[in-house]
């Protein structure tokens, strides 16, 4: 046996160990539960009082505290805001875009998982396939390797996931709009079909999300919140041991992607608001002219894709995919 099919058969059964070790932590992940939700929106109460509570109270409290430190000691400045402010920052230093898991479905984040596992480990088998330098023998040995472990993996095709999970999760949905609405106007079947797709896309951003969390080495609820997990995790050691391959993978970035596509569906909801009229009742009356209106809804979803464009450079900086 030649040196290069010893040291490529333990690099095969190192990278089987460590995304072994990920699948036995994706187990900790509920079958469904939408506790990401429920911090993500505690949080967020907290995050909006505070903030409040600084334009109130931070120049005068600060105040006070400067007078306080001109005579000996010294006092803090205070922000009460102030945490919750790094934490975002820090998420987005962190490399990942600004994007939570609302919701936790095991069976959903293993599918992406899987999916992973299995598509760098049949970029090794074709590597190994187009090794000169190993005879028909060795390739065939590292190969049925390959594939007894591919077979733990199996991965799916986009469009079984979609008719998995996507369509039984949008025909309620549906449904229920046509049991309500059978008469319903052509824009609200616009808003009906963009609010649908975000709906799913909701599933799988979330999904996406706990699927980081756990390869960055998260487990349980910490895996819920990647951008609070410091360090490489297993993107580390899967560098490392595809690198022995000659081989050098990055992770296709979901995330910003759906953040992108968040863009036009926020336009389409809002134009839809803004067209039936419902916007002008929300408002009571006292509603900003379509232009207006269009420009602050787009604002938000703008800033989320350009800092979502800024996470994604850390995270290649930072090796973290």
């Amino acid at each position: 046996m030649s040196e290069a099919i010893t040291e490529w058969q333990g690099a095969i059964h190192e990278i089987v160990a460590t995304y072994s070790e990920v699948d036995r932590r994706s187990l900790s992940i509920p079958d469904f539960s939408l506790a990401p939700f429920g911090i993500y929106l505690w949080s967020s109460v907290k995050c909006v009082f505070f903030l409040e509570l600084d334009i109130l109270l931070l120049i005068p409290v600060n105040l006070v505290i400067l007078l306080r430190n001109i005579f000996p000691g010294r006092w803090r400045y205070r922000s009460f805001s102030g945490r919750y402010i790094k934490a975002f920052i820090q998420w987005i230093r962190n490399g990942e875009v600004p994007i939570v898991a609302i919701v936790a479905i095991r069976s959903f984040t293993r599918a992406l998982l899987v999916s992973h596992f299995h598509n760098r480990l049949d970029l090794i088998r074709r590597r190994v396939m187009l090794e000169g330098n190993l005879s028909e023998e060795e390739q065939a040995k590292l190969a049925s390797a390959i594939d007894k472990v591919l077979l733990q993996w199996p991965t799916r095709t986009v469009w079984q996931v979609a008719f998995t999970f996507g369509l039984p999760l949008l025909s309620p949905v549906g449904a229920f709009y046509r049991f309500f609405f059978p008469e319903a106007s052509g824009a609200w079947t616009r808003y009906l079909v963009a609010l649908s797709l975000a709906y799913a896309l909701l599933f799988l951003a979330s999904a996406f999300m706990i699927k980081r969390g756990l390869m960055l080495g998260g487990v349980g609820r910490s895996a819920y919140f990647p951008g609070f997990l410091e360090g490489r995790g297993t993107y580390a050691a899967e560098e490392r041991i595809l690198a022995k391959f000659g081989l050098a993978v990055r992770e296709f970035p979901l995330g910003f992607a759906l953040s992108l596509i968040l863009v036009p569906l926020n336009y389409v909801q809002a134009l839809t608001m803004y067209d039936t009229g419902a916007y002008t009742r929300l408002a009571g009356g006292g509603a900003f002219s379509k232009g207006s209106f269009l420009l602050q809804t787009m604002l938000g979803a703008l800033l989320v894709a350009i800092l979502g464009a800024i996470a994604v450079v850390r995270r290649a900086r930072m090796g973290r995919c």
